[in-house]
């Protein structure tokens, strides 16, 4: 039995080519699914269509957009790609004229914070804004951040990140300084604390740091993808339980979640766990959700 697609048509309008969403099989065949186990996938050889697979029922399906036109924005004409477009420079400057204030972002810009659960405060404490110079949302990479005051105390810009919401062209474009080590820690204790998770992305860092604000002390490392980083397996080997939770949205992810574990292992001697391989990234679940998840990955 194939999966009519036609109820997630909001959802696939968003997809650009090659890129991939997970979301809840409504209705599915093996019972209720609620750790979004269907993948929507927008066919990068041919973007007209759209096809999704349920990991619960093992049922796909697939649905065409006929004329697709993946790009509205016409200011942009670089090709799309999902690649990083990476460039160190000795002196580090954030963009000039940048927009603080959400509400003063372009549409598609304030449609991409609300998706990722980012609140007007949240985007303040931990320095977020627009560039409309290069029309993207600027995502500082800190040395580390400190959120035991009500406002994060932000060390060290050492670069950044400018996210693509709308139109063609790498998905991020990151800038660095010559003494950036690829990793940012967040921190709710000035102490080194006892535990540690493995993020790839700034947001995903930003919701376990406000997930365990007023919990029990937690160290968050921003690894900026999925490739392993020595620097930061040393930082992590001085942690006494350490867990690894990267987006797993690939096969590829997922395998290299494991090769980052079994790496850490090597040069700490302690063992390293890891988040349920059909969990999201974290900005999918709210703070009572993430505090389950990391408790049940050290428990498990």
């Amino acid at each position: 039995m194939s999966i009519s697609l036609q109820d997630y048509r909001t959802l696939v309008d968003e997809l650009k080519p090659g890129e991939t969403m997970r979301v809840d099989h409504n209705g599915c065949g093996a019972g209720e699914d609620t750790r979004r186990r269907l993948y929507l996938t927008r066919v990068m050889a041919d973007p007209t269509k759209v096809i999704g697979y349920c990991h619960n029922c093992a049922e796909g399906g697939i649905i065409s957009d006929g004329t697709y036109q993946p790009y509205r924005d016409k200011r942009h004409n670089q090709p799309f790609t999902t690649e990083i477009q990476k460039t160190v420079v000795q002196a580090l400057h954030p963009p000039p004229h940048m927009l603080p204030r959400l509400s003063t972002w372009p549409h598609y810009a304030q449609a991409w914070a609300m998706r990722n659960k980012l609140t007007p405060p949240m985007l303040a404490s931990y320095g977020i804004e627009y560039d409309p110079t290069s029309d993207r949302v600027y995502l500082p990479r800190y040395r580390a951040v400190d959120t035991r005051a009500k406002t994060a105390i932000v060390k060290d810009l050492r670069g950044y990140q400018l996210r693509l919401c709308e139109g063609k062209g790498p998905k991020y474009i990151t800038v660095v300084g010559q003494d950036d080590k690829g990793y940012t820690i967040i921190s709710a204790t000035p102490q080194l604390s006892d535990d540690l998770v493995i993020v790839e992305d700034y947001v995903s860092g930003i919701h376990i740091a406000e997930a365990f604000k007023n919990t029990q002390p937690l160290d968050i490392l921003v690894n900026y993808g999925v490739k392993i980083n020595a620097l930061a397996v040393a930082e992590a080997a001085k942690y006494v339980n350490v867990v690894i939770w990267l987006d797993n949205d690939s096969h590829h992810v997922i395998s290299q979640a494991k090769h980052y574990a079994r790496t850490i292992e090597l040069y700490s001697g302690r063992e390293v766990a890891l988040v349920d391989a059909d969990r999201s990234d974290p900005k999918h679940y709210d703070g009572d959700k993430i505090y389950s998840i990391m408790e049940d990955a050290w428990t498990t």
